[in-house]
């Protein structure tokens, strides 16, 4: 149980993180159309 909770904690941090540059990625989109 404990090894499957760690893995779990890793699949939300990966999720997260791809998340973020998603994030990222669509605020730089729309910073260069306002430029």
């Amino acid at each position: 149980m404990n090894t499957l909770s760690v893995k779990v904690d890793n699949i939300k941090a990966k999720k997260l993180a791809i998340d973020g540059r998603i994030l990222i990625e669509e605020l730089r989109e729309q910073a260069q159309n306002i430029q």
